[in-house]
């Protein structure tokens, strides 16, 4: 798991929106577990899985820097987090994420199904309005 300023850091060179430490240190603090990448003692990428713990468990913000992008480092991020995630799921449990623009046949190269398809809804979100708190 990143500390808050690896978070914060890994998400500004990449032009991720930025949040203040406290609402990353609650995520964080909300998170069942993580992977993080290094190399070099550099961050070079992250992932923490947030869910439920039995039936549902989310991929939250896989991201990787810039100069580290398709060389692996995402899929080495996943194939840490995803079997920890099938040791503690029963049969039928969810793993879900929320993919980026333009990543979708990387997951699905990791056995993630696009939304819509058979049998499922497209995938839903609403963003939080500028008036929430400011922690």
């Amino acid at each position: 798991m990143p500390s808050v300023a690896v978070y914060q850091a890994v998400r500004a060179e990449t032009g991720w929106d930025a949040f203040t430490d406290q609402i990353v240190w609650n995520a964080l603090a909300g998170s069942q577990f993580g992977s993080l990448a290094i190399a070099n003692g550099e961050a070079i990428g992250f992932a923490r899985v947030t869910g439920d713990g039995a039936t549902v468990f989310y991929i939250e913000d896989l991201i990787v820097t810039k100069a580290h992008r398709g060389k692996g480092v995402g899929a080495a991020i996943l194939q840490a987090l995803i079997p920890k995630i099938e040791r503690l799921a029963p049969p039928n449990a969810m793993i879900a994420l929320l993919a980026a623009d333009g990543t979708e046949a990387f997951y699905e190269t990791k056995g993630f199904t696009r939304r819509p398809g058979p049998g499922y809804g497209p995938a839903m979100m609403r963003t939080v309005a500028q008036t929430g708190p400011q922690h």
